[in-house]
């Protein structure tokens, strides 16, 4: 991102435009083609403590990029994002983070994969990959409901 050069303070006492935003419209459910984003933020990791039983998971979030201009023009926007999740299965492999690879073992990162044609090469193959067709869903925030977030929900091969 751009670095502003100027004092942010003076926000403090600079008259509003008008009120902002409160939502953001989410893609729209339905099946788009797309790309796996590549940029800096095409996969993120978590690592998280559930709060059900104290274990700790890991999970990636890989970027795409919605392709369809309809989708674009009804958002407003250049470039539309929508997350595809999964938990991972992560090993200690000579002190390092792995990917277990056994029998039921990452599977859906393994679908992915597969689909891209890329399975057996390592996460970073991913990057960039497709066009693929998408179905986005629409999952409720926890807390409000009327908040509607957009996920991927299936990722398969064109032709």
């Amino acid at each position: 991102p751009e670095t502003l050069d100027m004092d942010m303070s003076a926000l403090l006492t600079a008259p509003p435009a008008g009120p902002l935003s409160t939502s953001v419209k989410p893609c729209p459910e339905g099946e788009f083609r797309a790309v796996i984003d590549d940029g800096e933020k095409w996969i993120s990791f978590r690592e998280f403590d559930s709060k059900k039983n104290g274990q700790t998971y890991q999970t990636a979030e890989v970027t795409f990029k919605i392709l369809d201009d309809e989708v674009r023009k009804t958002l407003a926007k250049d470039n539309v994002f929508v997350p595809w999740k999964t938990f991972l299965d992560v090993i200690v492999v000579n002190g390092n983070p792995a990917l277990d690879s056994t029998e039921g073992k990452n599977v859906s990162l393994g679908r992915l994969m597969d689909t891209a044609g890329v399975n057996g090469q390592g996460i970073l193959a991913l990057r960039g990959k497709g066009p693929f067709m998408v179905k986005v869903k629409h999952r409720p925030d926890d807390k409000d409901p009327t908040i509607k977030y957009a996920e991927i929900s299936r990722v398969a091969k064109i032709g």
